[in-house]
Formats: structure tokens, sequence, C-alpha cells
């Protein structure tokens, strides 16, 4: 019999391991048989016998080498396939990424190893390629949602398919509109969250009766403009805009009540200020109304201030208003020494320099007029004193003038006073 695994001139060098494989088989076979027919020599088993023992044995080999070729076969054409597909798939992939065709340039046509490169050169595609989907598909997401966001239909709705990606030209238009979409939702953004700050401050200042009237502007003002879930529509925009512009026509015309109601009281309390000689530095309220910092505590607490200069006015009546003719009289005499400073004063003898009768006016008041009003001053305190012996007149005079100290020492003469900073002890 002849092996039909022999080594011929013709067999692949590069098989001879799988030949002499199969030289070992039909070896141990033909040793088998040998050994089976001694054995059977031993019991004298007959041809026939023989012959079906060994049929069998040969189905089986046969059968299993049949086996074998058919599983071999499966696996030629997998591979077939396997790089049919991977080929196609590669080149689809490095087409859609901007990338040059890909080229075997080692493994044999049809080869395991063309298929192991097929499947390496899909290992590094693939997570680019899936990569690059995401981003295309967040992208698409994204203008999804600013549209929505925006009450937008988008009639041709552009996205990317499991099996395809997005041409450039499309992604860069896409990413373009995103821009656009972004930018017009920030600005709404803006005006809606503007006028919602607004409202609310509004509401603060009026009180929220003015929402029971409208309980869409009380939803209106608890939407939350940041979440996803919230559109941000053109009707949703007017909305927004005519109520806040309700609210602030009422908040102007509650505004402007209340700054002429604090400019009348502010009027009454400045006037007492002066009446009783408060200084400068105590005038510590405001000669203007703030809607943003000023409350109704503010109001009570000038009606406040007012009643009580108005009853410490009232007491001291006398003497505050001899002060204060004394200070008048004296700004006069300031006012002249200062005029006759300026250089240009005994030049210009016009009518606005009359030296000859600045020089009258200050005489008589350096010798008439301050020292009378200082001695009615001084008379009209005392009497006070009497009437109240333990309620001590004193003025701070850091801006409202200064009187003489010799009001303090009853120096009846006053033509040059000192001053001293508590007015009246």
């Amino acid at each position: 019999m002849v092996s039909p695994f022999r080594i011929g001139k013709t067999v692949n060098p590069r098989r001879l391991s799988v030949n002499d494989s199969f030289h070992d088989v039909e070896n141990n076979i033909r040793r088998a048989v040998a050994r089976l027919n001694e054995l059977w020599d031993e019991i004298h088993m007959s041809e026939s016998a023989r012959v079906a023992r060994v049929s069998t044995a040969f189905g089986h080999i046969s059968n299993l080498l049949n086996d074998m070729v058919v599983s071999e076969e499966t696996m030629v054409a997998g591979v077939a396939k396997e790089i049919e597909s991977g080929t196609l798939e590669i080149s689809k992939m490095r087409s859609q990424l901007g990338m040059e065709p890909w080229q075997n340039t080692r493994a044999p046509p049809g080869s395991i190893e063309l298929r192991n490169s097929i499947d390496n050169e899909l290992k590094k595609l693939r997570p680019l390629y899936e990569r690059r989907r995401k981003e295309q598909n967040e992208l698409a997401d994204c203008v999804g949602l600013l549209l929505f966001r925006l009450g937008i239909e988008d009639e041709n709705p552009v996205s990317a398919s499991d099996g395809e990606l997005l041409p450039e030209d499309k992604v860069a238009a896409l990413d373009a509109r995103r821009i656009h979409l972004e930018d017009m939702l920030q600005k709404r953004l803006k005006r809606v969250q503007r006028w919602q700050k607004e409202m609310k401050k509004f509401v603060s200042k009026l009180g929220k009766d003015v929402l029971l009237e409208d309980e869409n502007m009380l939803a209106v003002m608890q939407v939350d403009f940041t979440s996803d879930e919230t559109c941000v529509t053109d009707t949703m925009i007017a909305t927004m805009e005519g109520y806040h512009k309700q609210l602030l026509e009422m908040f102007t015309e509650y505004v402007g009540d209340r700054e002429f109601r604090w400019l009348e009281l502010y009027s009454r309390l400045s006037e007492l200020w002066d009446l009783c000689h408060v200084a400068d530095i105590e005038r510590m309220i405001s000669p203007t109304y703030d809607p943003e910092k000023h409350t109704d505590k503010d109001f009570d607490k000038i009606s406040t201030e007012i009643s009580r200069l108005d009853s410490l006015y009232a007491a001291r009546k006398d003497v505050f208003d001899v002060l204060t003719a004394w200070k008048e009289k004296w700004a006069e005499k300031i006012a002249l020494e200062e005029k006759k400073k300026s250089p240009e004063y005994f030049q210009n003898r016009g009518r606005e320099n009359n030296v000859y009768m600045d020089a009258k006016i200050e005489r008589t008041l350096n010798d008439y007029t301050l020292p009378k009003l200082l001695k009615t001053l001084i008379d009209t305190y005392e009497e006070y004193q009497r009437s109240h012996p333990r309620d001590e007149i004193r003025v701070d005079s850091v801006n409202s003038g200064l009187l003489v100290s010799a009001a303090i020492h009853r120096n009846p003469v006053v033509c040059a006073p000192q001053f001293d900073p508590n007015i009246i002890p």
C-alpha cells in the first residue's frame, strides 16, 4: 500500500512538519493493525471477523478525517469572509474619517496573516470612528436641545446614523448652527432672567398682593430658566416682557409717590436741622430716596426725628432764633472780610466793590449788630436756663457757624469774638 502522505519533489518544504505528522499517524496505524493481527492470530479469529473489525475502525477514522476536512473548509471560508468584510469596513471607516485608503503590503492574499492585519487595523480605527460618531451625535443632540428650548421646529433634522458619519461640510454647518442657536438662547435668557430679577424686586417693594390678581404672573416669576426642560419661546418672551412692563409701571408710580413723600419729609427735616442748629456731621439721613435701600422703617425714622426736632425747637425757639440771627450776621462779616482779601478789591471801585459802603456795613456789624445780638442771646439763654435748669443747649459748630466764647463767659463786648466748638454750655 502506498502512503497518501508520502513526501515527493512537489511538496512545499514549509509543509514538511505537517507531512511528518501525517507520516507518524500512518506508521501508528500500521503498527496498530500489525498488533491487532497478532492478537487475532492468538485466538484464530476468522478473516471475515477481522475484516469487519478493521472496516469499523477505518470507518471511524474516515469519519473523523471527513469532519476535520469539513471543519477546515469552513474555517478557510470564514477567513475569506472576514477578509472581505474587514476590508470593506476599513475602506468605509477610513473614507468617512478622511484618511487615505488602507494598503496591504506584506501579507499574502487570502491568508490568515492578512486577516490578522485587517483585525489590527480595525482595532485602531474603531475607537477613532466611534469617538467621531459620538461627537457628531452629541453635536446633533445639542442642536436638538437648543431648538427645543427656543421653541423652533426643525423640518430637516441632521444627525449621524448608526452606520455612517456626517460629511465634514455638514458637521461644519451643524456646528455653525449650534453657535447661532446658543447665541440666540443666551440673549433670550439674559433678557428673561433680568426681567425676572427686576420683577421680584418690584414685588418685594409693592407687596405680594399684586401677584394675587394674576396666577400666571406668579408662575412666570417661579420659572427656572436655567433648566434644560424650560422653553424660552417667542411667546414666553412676550409674556415676560408684558408682565415686566406692568410691574414696572406700578413700581415707577410707587417710587414716585415715595420720592415725593421723602422729599416732603426731608424738606421739613432739613428746615428743622437749620432751626435747631444740628451739625452737618449729625445729618445722617440721605436727601434723596433710594428704593433699593430705604424701607418703611426709614420713613418712620424721619418722621420720628421730625417730631423730636419739632418739640425741641418749640421748647428752645427763643434761643435758637437769636442764634440763627447772630450766625447770619456773623456770616455777613466773614463774607466782607473774604471780599477784602481780593487784590482787585480796592482797585475796582465799581458797583460790586463799594469800599465805603462795605466799610460802613462792617462797622455797623462790629459795633452794633453783633454785640446787640450776642447780648440778646445771652439774656435769652439765661432766661431759658432759669425755666429749664437741667437742660443744657449744646450745639456742635463744625459747619454751622461758631458762637463766640464771650457768650459763654457773658462778655458784653463782641468785636473780634473767639469761637468755641460748644456753642452754649
